[in-house]
């Protein structure tokens, strides 16, 4: 489904016989490229027709356009439905026996469906938020909130995200998701899986981070794989350079102590917090070292918004904070 200026597929699957996994997907605009991130959770005891009481997901496509059609909210003479049409923002595929069932759903305001006459029918749009006030439930988070550690998540499930990459790119979700947005399409392709880049791609768009100079020169043993760009630095879009002093103790190449000499308070914090952790090859007989580690916003971010709905339609939009 297509969600504000993200696209969000929920994957149902079975996991045994009376479990069933479902794995929430979230493409975003990033870095002239695509975030992926991916979220499962094993509910047990509850099976997937379970999870899908509500909805008649096996509806015969006739019957539910039909529906659609019947319901229409467009003028008197349009015979095209906003399903016919392809005037719609999310989709549901599901394998009822040997068939696969697909349902293109316009928007729920668009229609006049009578939830007491067609519960079933009417749970088809409910369902994407029953399944998501599930996992609140069962794992007290929402999947879709980044976690203040979230740049070591993607690296600890960086093989996790690249496979939902690859399902992306092969097409293994395009009978339920719309076309993209007109601003995300390239050279005339309105299929997300023909704008994603392949994950070698998408993971040399190049993170925010403070690089060192010299790092390969200074005889490291061991030290972090990046040093964080503080959040608080990219929202203000804080640039520059920290110059520190290291003490290093001798025997086991640790670092003693950090001084930092220069740059900007938040950016003296990463940079410290980041050096202490490093190992020098020992048995070091170097003098107290100087470093310069550098910071620029490689990806900036977008300007922080209030979402606000409106009643009658309850569709989601942006209003930019004042400055």
């Amino acid at each position: 489904m297509r969600w504000e200026d993200n696209f969000t597929i929920i994957d149902v699957q079975p996991a045994s016989s009376t479990d069933s996994r479902v794995r929430y997907i979230q493409i975003r605009p990033a870095c002239e490229s695509f975030d992926v991130d991916e979220e499962e959770f094993v509910f047990e005891n509850i099976s997937v027709p379970q999870l899908a009481a509500n909805a008649a997901v096996c509806a015969p496509e006739r019957q539910f356009l039909r529906v659609i059609q019947a319901s229409s909210k467009r003028k008197p003479g349009r015979k095209t439905s906003p399903a016919l049409a392809g005037e719609w923002t999310q989709g549901i595929a599901a394998q009822c026996g040997t068939e696969t069932v697909v349902h293109h759903l316009p928007e729920r305001d668009d229609l006049t469906i009578d939830a007491r006459k067609q519960p079933g029918l009417s749970g088809l749009w409910d369902l994407s938020g029953e399944l998501l006030d599930l996992f609140k439930s069962a794992t007290g988070r929402n999947p879709f909130s980044r976690a203040a550690d979230w740049r070591e998540v993607r690296i600890r499930e960086k093989d996790r995200l690249e496979l939902a990459a690859v399902e992306i790119r092969n097409g293994n979700f395009d009978l339920v998701l719309p076309e993209v947005p007109s601003s995300w399409q390239k050279d005339g392709a309105s299929r997300i899986s023909d704008i994603l880049p392949s994950p070698e791609e998408m993971s040399s768009v190049k993170e925010d981070a403070g690089e060192v100079d010299n790092l390969d020169q200074l005889g490291l043993k061991d030290h972090p794989d990046t040093i964080l760009y503080p959040q608080m630095a990219r929202i203000a879009h804080i640039e520059g350079e920290v110059k520190a002093e290291l003490s290093i103790e001798p025997s086991t190449g640790k670092v003693l102590q950090v001084e930092a000499l220069s740059g900007h308070p938040i950016l003296r914090v990463s940079a410290t917090d980041a050096i202490k952790k490093w190992v020098f090859i020992h048995p070091y007989f170097g003098r107290p070292l100087t470093v310069t580690v550098r910071y620029k916003v490689h990806c900036p971010l977008l300007v922080e918004t209030t979402s606000y709905t409106v009643a009658r339609s309850k569709r989601h939009h942006r209003r930019k904070k004042r400055k």
